[in-house]
C-alpha cells in the first residue's frame, strides 16, 4: 500500500485545514495510507500523524518575523525533527500546502525533498511562496515578484502579512527561489487560473502547474425551495414575522440553531443568529457580505460607503466583524448594518447565504474565493470585485454571466453600487436558478476526486472508479 503524507498548518478547521482532514479521509478510501503533518494542535485520535514543533518554538519564529522578516527561516530543529519522523514513514508522495505560518525552515525541507527524490504535489494557496515577503501584490499594486525582476524594498512589509518591521525581501526572494527551484519531481497545484498565470511569471515557471478549484459541500450550500425566511417561517409553522416565538419542530431550523450576538438584553431565550436578522430585515432586501477578518483589504470601507447609499427598503449584513466594529456599526448605522461577529455552524452560514438578495465582496485581492462559491451554490447572485481569481467561478469561456451576477474594478465604489443596485432591481429570483447551477459545478467531491488522479498520475498508480466516486467525503 503506498504513503500519501499531507502538510499543511492547521488540521480540519479553517478552509485549507478542512480541505487536509478531507484529503485524508479520500486518500484511506481511495486504498492509499495515508498521514497528516501540521503545527497548531496535537493529532486527533484515530488519525495517522505528527505534530510539528510546539507554542515556544511558534512564538520564537513569529518574533523573528516580526522583527528581522524571516518568516519560513526559523523552526531549523523542529524542521529536522519532523524530517527524521517523515524518514520513518517514508511517504511515497508528499502533498504540501501551505508551509508559512511559522513552523518550517523551507531551505531545509527543500533540500530534504531535492535529496530524497520523493515525488511532490504543491497546493499553492496564496502567493508567499513567489515573494520575498507577501502573500499577495494585487492592492500594493507590486510586479517585483517576477522572474528576472526580483523582489526588494516591499512597500507593505509593514502593513501586510506576514508583518514585518524590517525588510528583508531582497534577501528573502532570492533565498525562496533557490531553495523552490530544481526539485525534479514537483507538481504545482492551484486553486485559480489567475494563480496558475502568476506562477508562469515567477521563478516556479519550471514547474508543471495544474488547476483544481476548491470546493464546496453541496449537502449544505443549496437553495432552499423558496425565499429562506418564508421555508424557515413555514417550516416552524409560522405564519407573518419569521421572528415570532418559533415552535421548534423542523430540523432545517434547528440546523440553523446559534446564540445570537445581536440578542438584546431581556429578550427571553436567545434567539438564532438566522432568526435575528430576519426580524431585523423585515420586508427590505438583504445585501450579505462574508468574511473571516474585515479589513480595508477585504474592502470593508467600501461596504461602509455602500451603507450609506441604501434606500429605506435595503439593509446590509456583515458577517465576521470585530467586536469594535459591531459596536461602532450599531451605533453609527443603527438598522441599516446588521453586524454577525462570527457564526459556528456552516448550516448557519447558509442560512444567511439563502436569506440574501445579493452577496457583495468587495475584495481588493484574492485567489479564489470560497465565499463566492457558497452564495452561489444557494442560489444568491454575486457582485464581486474583477481580482486574482475572484470573478472564475461567474464566468463561461472569459465572459462573466450576467445571469449569476456580476464584477466591479477593484476600489470602485461606485461601481459597485450600480452592479449592487442593477441585480436587486432585477430581483433574486431571476438569478436563483442559474446560480445554483454554477455553484452545483464546484462541490468539493469533484475536486477530491481531481487530486486522486493527480496522485495516481504522479505515482504511476491506477485507481479503481468506485474508490473516486461518491464516497470520497
Amino acid at each position: 500500500m503506498k504513503k500519501i503524507l499531507l502538510v499543511n498548518t492547521v488540521y480540519g478547521r479553517g478552509s485549507v485545514g478542512r480541505i487536509i482532514g478531507d484529503l485524508y479521509r479520500c486518500g484511506e478510501n481511495a486504498g492509499y495510507e495515508t498521514y497528516a503533518a501540521f503545527s497548531r494542535s496535537d493529532v486527533p485520535e484515530g488519525i495517522r500523524g505528527v505534530r510539528i514543533g510546539n507554542v515556544g518554538d511558534l512564538a520564537g519564529h513569529v518574533a523573528m518575523d516580526i522583527l528581522a522578516d524571516r518568516g519560513g527561516f526559523g523552526s531549523a530543529a523542529v524542521t529536522r525533527k519532523f524530517l527524521q519522523w517523515v524518514d520513518t514513514v517514508q511517504p511515497d508522495l508528499i502533498h504540501l500546502h501551505n508551509i508559512h505560518g511559522f513552523y518550517l525552515q523551507v531551505e531545509v525541507l527543500f533540500r530534504y525533498l531535492r535529496e530524497r527524490g520523493i515525488p511532490v504535489v504543491w497546493t499553492l494557496h496564496d502567493c508567499w511562496p513567489i515573494t520575498g515577503h507577501c502573500a499577495y501584490f494585487e492592492a500594493a499594486g507590486c510586479a517585483k515578484w517576477k522572474a528576472g525582476t526580483g523582489c526588494h524594498n516591499c512597500p507593505q512589509h509593514l502593513q501586510a502579512y506576514p508583518y514585518s518591521v524590517w525588510d528583508y525581501s531582497r534577501k528573502g526572494y532570492e533565498r525562496k527561489r533557490a531553495a523552490f527551484t530544481g526539485v525534479l519531481k514537483l507538481t504545482i497545484v492551484t486553486p485559480s487560473v489567475w494563480l496558475k498565470n502568476i506562477v508562469g511569471e515567477s521563478f516556479l515557471k519550471e514547474y508543471p502547474v495544474e488547476v483544481i478549484p476548491n470546493g464546496i459541500d453541496l449537502s449544505i450550500f443549496k437553495p432552499y425551495r423558496g425565499d429562506a425566511a418564508d421555508e424557515i417561517a413555514a417550516a416552524c409553522g409560522v405564519t407573518g414575522n419569521p421572528s415570532e416565538a418559533c415552535a421548534e419542530k423542523s430540523d432545517s431550523y434547528n440546523n440553523l440553531r446559534m446564540k445570537s450576538e445581536n440578542t438584546q438584553p431581556g429578550d427571553g431565550e436567545a434567539q438564532t443568529v438566522l432568526q435575528s436578522i430576519l426580524a431585523q430585515k423585515g420586508g427590505r432586501r438583504l445585501i450579505l457580505g462574508v468574511a473571516n477578518v474585515w479589513t480595508k483589504r477585504k474592502g470593508y470601507e467600501m461596504l461602509l460607503h455602500l451603507a450609506k447609499k441604501l434606500s429605506d427598503d435595503e439593509v446590509l449584513c456583515l458577517v465576521g466583524v470585530s467586536k469594535r466594529q459591531q459596536r461602532k456599526l450599531e451605533s453609527e448605522y443603527r438598522g441599516k448594518v446588521l453586524p454577525v461577529t462570527h457564526t459556528d455552524s456552516v448550516e448557519e452560514l447558509a442560512g444567511l447565504y439563502n436569506a440574501a438578495d445579493v452577496f457583495v465582496n468587495p475584495t481588493f485581492e484574492d485567489n479564489f474565493p470560497t465565499t463566492n462559491l457558497e452564495a452561489l451554490a444557494c442560489g444568491t447572485p454575486v457582485v464581486t470585485a474583477s481580482v486574482g481569481g475572484s470573478t472564475e467561478m461567474l464566468t463561461s469561456g472569459g465572459c462573466v454571466l450576467t445571469d449569476v451576477g456580476d464584477s466591479f474594478a477593484p476600489g470602485d465604489e461606485e461601481g459597485m453600487e450600480r452592479v449592487v443596485q442593477r441585480v436587486l432591481d432585477r430581483g433574486k429570483a431571476a438569478y436563483t436558478q442559474r446560480c445554483a447551477a454554477q455553484g452545483r459545478l464546484y462541490g468539493r467531491q469533484k475536486s477530491y476526486e481531481r487530486y486522486l488522479a493527480l496522485y495516481a498520475r504522479v505515482l504511476g498508480d491506477t485507481v479503481p472508479a468506485d474508490r473516486l466516486h461518491p464516497g470520497c467525503v
